[in-house]
């Protein structure tokens, strides 16, 4: 899946008009894509690979097709597609059941206002799986390089002829062996090869050479001392000035103590990876599921005042769910970089339908700045709080501003914080620190028992809300 190219969108939905809206909201948020519509298995088998999608968008339920079977034909024809469930369907059931079946989101018809962010997130997941596999790629091409080894004073080399006999061995090989040139040559060679690694060898050798490749492969072979030593193997075809074939030449290298030394490490890799993507997805479900729930409960609840306050929950919890996918993106798994995470939540949260985006500007000043995730988690709820107050409530139509953000580092490693406006300011006589809404309660008990800082407001045409902390001394997690 080609993450790079131009955005392509498979929509599975029976309603036409509703794949209309889902590409409406994706349009008004920026998204530019091209987009197929299909509602029957025998269209979506026909339509997906000519069109190739980025990303599939599926309804839950159809007259003759559904969402599930279409998850299940995307992962067999592209095991990474980022595939997202659209329904009018509020069970909380079914969307713990889509997301265990593989797919990236579950996302309510009804609250078409949050496809964007899950898009986003979606593709964001895929592309760093992408990422990964062309490292892989790539550290596998490096690998067939590096064992090409010119210097034969250093490898055990070996020729054959045309017949796949070996025809010579330089004075390494035969000091390795000890054995002499007439015992080695033929297949006589092969009595060094471990039992278990000699089909391995020999087939290696014998598909390269009827196909005139080089090919490399790894085997034991008996040193004089009686111990079995890892040889890396690298043979190519030989042929006279004339162009004519005549055999094979090979080089080993005795990579023992580097295959012990990268066995190691590739399973404290995997096992650091294991961990992580395990780590990742079920905080990220887990996320996803409780904003489901949440939306659910909002509108059985029908309150406008119970949806407000989900509203502001689901938010809180896109600014975690936003540290996670930060922590999981970089390599130090230990600090996030602030720079990029307030970039990342400030486009978030100007998406926001509420977000009057023609009447207030945003200015964001952050130097690189990293914490720990245990200061990362607190202080995304604090930026959180700051600017979603500043944007709902500091230009009330049609009164027009700018709200800025200010990160940095003081000479002495304090980091301060700063969300301030040209706003409407603090209703007159009221004390931030003696008010009681929640948004207030929280972002002071995050600043003093969390992160251990200091916050001070001032309000004076608009709003400044100011926080400084020392970030702990802390050993890195992984």
């Amino acid at each position: 899946m080609n993450i790079q190219a131009g955005l392509r969108i498979l929509f599975v939905e029976d309603i036409p008009e509703d794949a209309e809206m889902a590409a409406y909201e994706l349009k008004r948020a920026g998204l530019r894509f091209e987009h197929r519509l299909v509602d029957t298995k025998e269209d979506f088998l026909a339509v997906f690979p000519a069109f190739g999608p980025t990303l599939v968008i599926s309804d839950y339920s159809m007259p003759r097709f559904d969402g599930m079977k279409a998850l299940q034909l995307a992962r067999e024809m592209d095991h990474n597609i980022p595939f997202i469930i659209l329904t009018g369907s509020k069970n909380e059931e079914t969307a713990v059941a889509c997301l265990k079946a593989g797919a990236s989101d579950y996302v309510i018809k009804s609250h078409m206002g949050r496809l964007p962010f899950a898009v986003r997130e979606a593709l964001d997941h895929a592309r760093a799986l992408a990422e990964r596999e062309a490292t892989l790629a790539a550290l596998r091409e490096s690998e067939e390089s590096y064992r090409t080894l010119a210097d034969s004073g250093q490898a055990l080399s070996w020729t054959s002829d045309t017949e796949r006999l070996r025809t010579w061995f330089n004075k390494p090989w035969l000091e390795f062996t000890g054995r002499g040139p007439e015992r080695e040559k033929g297949d006589g060679w092969t009595a060094g090869v471990h039992p278990e690694d000699l089909r391995t060898c020999l087939e290696a050798f014998d598909r390269a050479f009827g196909r005139r490749e080089r090919y490399s492969v790894e085997f034991r072979l008996l040193r004089r001392d009686g111990e079995y030593r890892r040889l890396q193997e690298l043979g190519s075809p030989r042929y006279a000035a004339n162009g004519s074939f005549i055999g094979y030449i090979g080089h080993c290298l005795d990579v023992t103590e580097r295959a012990v030394a990268e066995e190691r490490t590739r399973r404290a890799l995997e096992e650091k990876e294991a961990l992580l993507r395990e780590l990742f997805h079920r905080t990220r479900n887990n996320m996803q599921v409780i904003m489901a729930i949440l939306s659910f409960e909002a509108d059985v609840a029908r309150d406008d005042k119970v949806t407000r306050l989900v509203h502001e929950t689901n938010d809180r919890i896109m600014s975690m769910s936003l540290v996670h996918r930060k922590l999981y993106e970089s390599q130090d798994l230990s600090r996030i970089d602030l720079r990029e995470y307030v970039d990342d939540l400030v486009s978030l949260l100007v998406q926001d339908p509420s977000f009057a985006g023609e009447r207030v500007a945003v200015k964001v000043e952050v130097q690189p700045v990293s914490v720990l995730i245990d200061t990362a988690m607190p202080l995304a709820l604090i930026l959180n709080e700051l600017l979603t107050n500043a944007f709902r409530h500091a230009f009330p139509e049609p009164r027009t501003g700018t709200v800025s953000v200010r990160l940095d580092k003081d000479p002495g490693g304090r980091i301060n914080l700063e969300v301030s406006d040209d706003g409407v300011g603090l209703p007159p006589g009221l004390d931030h620190l003696s008010c009681g809404t929640l948004g207030f309660q929280l972002v002071r008990g995050l600043v003093q028992e969390q992160i251990g800082g200091t916050m001070t407001m001032e309000s004076d045409g608009g709003l400044a809300c100011r926080v400084s902390f020392d970030e702990p001394e802390a050993l890195k997690r992984v």
